[in-house]
């Protein structure tokens, strides 16, 4: 084989290459965010409608604020804020493409929150549990329910739903704007 012959079909495998890497970075995995007040963002960009009314599932409230976003498989996903430790938060997937969002009642001097009612006093046998990552007071979930587990679509089945359980405060993010831009400086 010539080299000219060579150098064209390793062209050719590199572009194959490259152009399977191009497909698979551009893959773009759908996610819905939502936090404890009322922010929420589905994963087409729309914004997410949201109330606060009652909760029929076993063991809710009349007054829960939820979020309306469409059918889903209904259960619990019971969130903690460290591994073992006591539930935190409740993210409840109801029959009706309703989510809501209970959270800790907040101690003294504390901000309250729109989810900060309380949780629960029953749940649905379809639970799921997970453990939040982040800092104190901005604590987060990455959640990708399977086949059977709260919030499955099936339509879109490597749907990831984002749940900020700690909305941070206006001083906590100015901190953690002076930390990124610190570290950019740094990085210089």
């Amino acid at each position: 084989m010539s080299d000219r012959m060579k150098t064209i079909l390793m062209i050719m495998v590199a572009s194959l290459a490259l152009g399977a890497w191009a497909a698979t970075a551009s893959a773009v995995v759908p996610v819905i965010t939502f936090d404890e007040n009322g922010n929420g963002t589905s994963y087409d960009g729309t914004s997410l409608p949201w109330n606060i009314g009652s909760d029929g599932g076993p063991g809710g409230m009349a007054n829960a604020f939820y979020y309306q976003n469409g059918p889903h498989l209904v259960g619990d996903l019971l969130i903690q804020e460290i591994i073992g430790g006591p539930l935190s938060d409740v993210v409840r997937f109801g029959p009706d493409g309703t989510i809501f969002f209970y959270s800790e009642v907040p101690e003294q001097g504390e901000s309250q929150d729109k989810a900060d009612i309380g949780l629960p006093s029953a749940y649905y046998t379809n639970q799921y549990q997970v453990t939040e990552v982040g800092l104190e007071g901005y604590n987060w979930v990455d959640y990708t329910p399977s086949a059977n587990q709260p919030g499955f679509v099936a339509s879109v089945p490597d749907l990831t739903y984002h749940i900020i359980s700690d909305v941070p405060e206006p001083a906590t993010l100015s901190l953690l704007a002076l930390g990124g831009l610190l570290a950019l400086r740094r990085r210089r």
